[in-house]
């Protein structure tokens, strides 16, 4: 085996070995119940406000109506923390406030 192919051998075990290990491919990143893409867009809107849909999706190089149904996932997530709180359901609330301890509000457009 040469240098290159060692190197790129070593490099591919480290990739699979990170990438078990923070769960990228599972349904959940490290339990948190959402999906690395959906982390990644949680990420961004927690680093910058005001984006719109649009740029955003460029930004991450998501299909704009995948976005859309991250997006509207996150409002149905904040408005079934708010029914929660309502409705004064410990249950639900908790649930619903785990999720929403990981969310940052959608400032922008969420279909442009």
């Amino acid at each position: 085996m040469s240098d290159l192919e060692s190197a790129v051998a070593a490099l591919r075990r480290f990739n699979r070995f990170h990438t078990r290990l923070v769960g990228a491919l599972s349904g959940s990143l490290h339990g948190s119940g959402f999906t690395l893409t959906e982390a990644r867009v949680l990420y961004e809107l927690a680093r910058r406000d005001g984006w719109l849909a649009g740029d955003l999706a460029k930004e991450l190089g998501l299909d704009p109506a995948y976005l859309s149904r991250i997006l509207k996932r996150f409002a149905a997530a904040r408005a079934d923390f708010e029914d929660a709180n309502v409705k004064k359901d410990a249950t639900a609330a908790e649930k619903a406030k785990q999720t929403m301890d990981a969310l940052v509000l959608f400032k922008g457009d969420m279909e442009a």
